[in-house]
């Protein structure tokens, strides 16, 4: 898999920050003041010793901060394939993630085009089966990337896979053409690239999925207490179970309030949990916290509000 995370270029938005900011989401802010960075020298700005150390993911869930990096349209502008600017910014940035990557222009090139290939069919599938996760996470999944390499390749000699997308597949955006016919091809069905489809990205920002999430954690401390950490205050409880219950209600609260900022009219939480245990130098096993995460994924008010509408028509009749 290839990884320029680091190489992304961070930037802050101008959104209101919110109030209950860690010690080191604080330090991110500072530094970015300072003007956009690469993800590698944010680390280095705020002395994270290694930049996936560096406390984003919350910032950019909550757009206080955004990232920048190479695109699709990029890879074609290098290859010829689009000519809607110069050529020069995107050799540019093609050198900087190729380089990071360790690998020659054209391996990053052709490993890049089937990551999004692998992405939309992984996409695609998962609207199709109806599986909510988002698809950076299915694709962490350890062997997620080889199964799906094997899904469409058809299986091997002991087990035949075949998918079908029971509807054609449309393409919208300048570059849909240009990798879509392999998407099409893997699901089985038709393309259509409709007259215009250039100039419609406008309509997937609209109709793409709503995703928002809102982490917490609890850690127990020298009093005996369990603190609470991505929480507004300084909140300790005397017994876990307390804590724990506290953390629920307020997680399911504010994800629900960021799912309603974001625009969709979703409200279904997914609450994930997930213990951090260390080991004493005898082998035995001691608690280290708790972290909560809270997740809501659905459709923008006004998609879900067409989709209404045309229930509504054909009952109508």
């Amino acid at each position: 898999m290839i990884s320029t995370r680091q190489t992304a270029f961070v930037f802050l938005t101008g959104k209101t920050l919110p109030a209950d900011l860690s010690g080191m989401e604080r330090a991110v802010v500072d530094a970015l003041g300072h003007g956009p960075c690469s993800l590698q020298e944010l680390g280095e700005r705020v002395g994270a010793g290694h930049w996936t150390m560096v406390p984003v993911r919350r910032l950019e869930n909550e757009y206080v901060v955004a990232s920048a990096g190479l695109t699709p349209t990029d890879i074609f502008h290098v290859t010829g394939e689009m000519s809607l600017w110069g050529r020069e910014p995107s050799e540019r940035l093609l050198a900087v993630f190729s380089r990071a990557s360790g690998m020659r222009k054209d391996e990053f090139i052709d490993r890049f085009r089937s990551l999004v290939t692998e992405a939309i069919i992984l996409e695609i599938i998962a609207r199709g089966l109806g599986i909510s996760a988002p698809v950076h996470r299915l694709l962490r999944e350890p062997g997620a990337s080889e199964l799906l390499e094997r899904m469409l390749s058809g299986g091997n000699a002991d087990m035949k896979l075949t998918m079908k997308l029971e509807t054609p597949l449309v393409g919208l955006g300048a570059p849909a053409g240009l990798f879509l016919e392999t998407v099409a091809s893997a699901l089985g069905t038709d393309l259509v690239i409709p007259e215009h489809a250039d100039v419609a990205n406008a309509v997937g920002a609209v109709t793409s999925s709503v995703h928002v999430e809102k982490r917490g954690s609890i850690v127990p401390d020298s009093r005996g207490t369990f603190l609470l950490e991505g929480v507004e205050g300084d909140l300790r409880f005397g017994s876990f179970d307390e804590a724990e219950t506290y953390l629920r209600v307020y997680l399911d609260r504010e994800v629900k309030a960021l799912a309603e900022a974001a625009g969709t009219m979703n409200r279904d939480v997914v609450m994930e949990v997930g213990d951090r245990v260390g080991t004493t130098a005898d082998g035995a096993e001691v608690f280290l916290g708790r972290a909560l995460v809270a997740s809501v994924t659905g459709e923008p008010a006004i998609a879900e509000g067409a989709a209404v509408r045309r229930a509504t028509n054909a009952a109508r009749g």
